[in-house]
């Protein structure tokens, strides 16, 4: 593991308030933050998006599960694009087309999951799939700023 990466990891985990001077908590807490890095660096369509509320992490699990995780901070997004994973900020995309992007798809598919016959509750048949390297032609031609791709 890179210096940078832990001492971030490290950072993150003791200002967590639960996590305050409890040093098991922390290393899992930093043990869990890798593992999610690693799942988004290996799965089909692996990214993160940064929008004006925030970011998210899209992935698959090691479990096979896809996952998504929430934050707030730019310094999530900094850790995630130093570590290769592609990123979309859509903060700077055009917001009138960006809003058209996202409420009328396709969305990413995240894994190697048949998605065709997953069924409404995943929206592949309400929007439809794409894969990421489409999706983010898409982004950058609306004025988003895409890193990693």
């Amino acid at each position: 593991m890179n210096a940078w990466l832990y001492q971030r990891l490290n950072h993150e985990a003791k200002a967590w308030p639960y996590h305050v001077g409890n040093r098991p908590k922390q290393r899992e807490s930093i043990r869990r933050d890798l593992q999610h890095i690693k799942d988004a660096l290996t799965a089909k369509g692996g990214h993160v998006t940064v929008g004006h509320g925030g970011n998210t992490l899209k992935a698959v699990g090691h479990d096979g599960n896809n996952f998504t995780l929430s934050g707030f901070g730019s310094y999530d997004v900094e850790t995630y694009r130093r570590c290769g994973i592609p990123v979309v900020d859509y903060t700077t995309a055009d917001y009138g087309k960006l809003c058209d992007l996202i409420c009328h798809g396709p969305m990413v598919a995240v894994g190697d999951r048949d998605h065709a016959n997953l069924g409404p509750f995943y929206g592949s048949e309400a929007f439809g799939l794409t894969t990421l390297p489409e999706h983010l032609r898409r982004a950058k031609a609306i004025g988003s700023t895409v890193h990693n791709a």
